[in-house]
């Protein structure tokens, strides 16, 4: 799995002053124009397109160069060298997991007003902060959300975890709101809104909200990808013969998509097999894509797919914003 998004420690901008703030406010305001529709609003944009351009654009916007981007910053969002946790006191089950892990990099902890928090410095905003972080857990009220992913972007972050719900799942107006965050995103690798998460017990790593299990060091095993959060608890904590090594909770999946995850899955030579609990599958070419590149290299993909029906895929939309397929187009795909 790479491990380096190109931006070298050396090379990070030097944030301007101006920028910093001394409390949680909300993002600033997106210069996007007109209504983004339901069906492309809620994906990623091109690096090279204005970061908050009205409509974000569908599949066919979504550059293979960009998808190569996220590829390599996800790798580093996944085995990072630092990571900060942004927030308040609901961090401290994280930071205690994240360190059950083993992980023997560098936490740093972000809060306009703490002095401390689990043992770790704070510091008052992103921009304060040694280095820019591989990996960021947001765990701030959904306002504040947008600003802080565009100075993460701004230092060269690598990603950043969005725990905040609130977003396409509720509808049209959360439907532009995750619009907004995608384009706030910039380059960064974003995990949800509305994620849970992920858990990387090959390379002692956790970004995870709560301290629910003690975790194992696994040299090979399966990865599960899922859009419900429940799932990968359920799993975590339950005693498995089949060994699982990584798991991620995809969230609302306004920037990275389930595709994005099984193409970078694929290459590890220590991923044995790949769980998938769908919603949507989003880009279905790219899906088409990265599952056949798993296949090819001898990585079994098992999906189980929710929504077939119309009360299922109203209950999709109303968990993470997802957008279901009809069964037989579903159907089609993975037959």
């Amino acid at each position: 799995m790479p491990t380096t998004s190109g931006r070298g420690p050396t090379s990070w901008p030097t944030v301007p002053t101006s920028r910093r703030t001394g409390r949680w406010t909300a993002g600033r305001p997106s210069t996007a124009g007109g209504s983004p529709d339901r069906k492309n609003a809620v994906r990623r944009h091109a690096p090279d397109r204005p970061k908050c351009a009205g409509k974000l654009g569908g599949a066919m916007r979504r550059a293979s160069s960009a998808r190569a981007l996220f590829g390599q910053t996800l790798g580093r969002h996944r085995s990072p060298r630092h990571v900060a946790f942004v927030g308040g006191a609901t961090n401290v089950p994280a930071i205690e997991m994240l360190r059950a892990t083993g992980f023997e990099g560098e936490i740093w902890t972000v809060h306009p007003t703490r002095t401390e928090l689990a043992g770790c410095t704070v510091y008052p905003s992103v921009n304060d902060l040694p280095a820019a972080p591989d990996a960021a857990f947001l765990n701030v009220p959904k306002g504040a959300i947008n600003g802080l992913l565009r100075d993460l972007d701004a230092r060269g972050a690598g990603g950043a975890v969005c725990f905040a719900a609130g977003y396409a799942e509720l509808g049209e107006a959360g439907v532009a709101e995750q619009a907004e965050l995608s384009g706030a995103a910039g380059d960064l690798a974003v995990m949800g809104p509305n994620s849970t998460g992920f858990l990387n017990y090959f390379d002692r790593t956790a970004l995870w909200p709560v301290h629910d299990h003690e975790p194992r060091q696994v040299e090979k095993g399966v990865a599960i990808v899922s859009a419900s959060g429940g799932v990968l608890f359920n799993y975590s904590i339950n005693q498995r013969s089949l060994r699982a090594a990584v798991m991620i909770g995809v969230g609302n999946q306004a920037v990275l998509e389930i595709a994005d995850y099984v193409a970078v899955l694929a290459g590890n030579p220590r991923v044995t097999a790949i769980g998938l609990f769908m919603e949507d599958i989003g880009d279905p070419v790219a899906f088409s894509h990265a599952a056949a590149q798993a296949l090819e290299r001898g990585v079994p993909v098992v999906a189980l797919k929710t929504g077939a029906t119309a009360k299922g895929a109203e209950v999709a939309q109303t968990h993470s914003g997802a957008l279901v397929a009809p069964a037989d187009m579903n159907n089609a795909l993975f037959s």
